[in-house]
């Protein structure tokens, strides 16, 4: 965790200026399994409890020097269900990812209740929740997703549900 407090110092002074910066896991399903991490998820609840561990530690240690930058950290995969213990600290935003939902549903539909429930959850527990909204076919990005009908409405859901910023991923082409 030292380690990646003074890589993240660094990156930042050499970025002066910079508002935002993302500790996140990596866009894999795979997470430490040694015994140290394996005991604290025990203890503390879940993967999400772990990680938000580690980002309000980098957070809460670079507070001081930049007292105007957020830490983003996406909720995502293995780290999507809200924690158990661990609340993130006041620089710290989430960036929940809905990357296995049924995109041609509404998010608050029970296609998609699973992350209705995990976005109500993370609402209760953070004070700036963002969404990375994917509204496309990865597996098909040639074919028309026919979504148009559910765009407005998950809007106003997470607007409904205090999300303060909103990515949409699409398809690339």
């Amino acid at each position: 965790r030292d380690e990646l407090v003074k890589n993240t110092a660094v990156w930042l002074r050499r970025n002066p200026g910079i508002k935002q910066i993302s500790i996140s896991q990596n866009d894999n399903a795979l997470y430490c399994e040694c015994k140290n991490c394996g005991n604290f998820v025990k203890l503390h609840g879940n993967q999400t409890d772990l990680l938000l561990d580690t980002v309000n530690y980098v957070a809460e240690k670079l507070a001081r020097e930049f007292p105007d930058v957020t830490f983003e950290t996406l909720s995502y995969l293995y780290t999507r269900n809200p924690p158990h213990s661990i609340r993130p600290v006041r620089n710290v935003a989430i960036r929940l990812c809905n990357i296995e939902c049924n995109s041609v549903r509404r998010l608050d539909s029970e296609a998609n209740k699973e992350f209705a429930s995990d976005l109500k959850g993370w609402r209760e527990v953070c004070h700036d929740l963002r969404v990375w909204n994917y509204i496309t076919n990865f597996s098909k990005f040639h074919q028309p997703v026919p979504n148009w009908k559910c765009l407005a409405p998950d809007l106003r859901f997470f607007a409904g549900n205090h999300v303060t910023a909103v990515f949409e991923q699409a398809s690339y082409g």
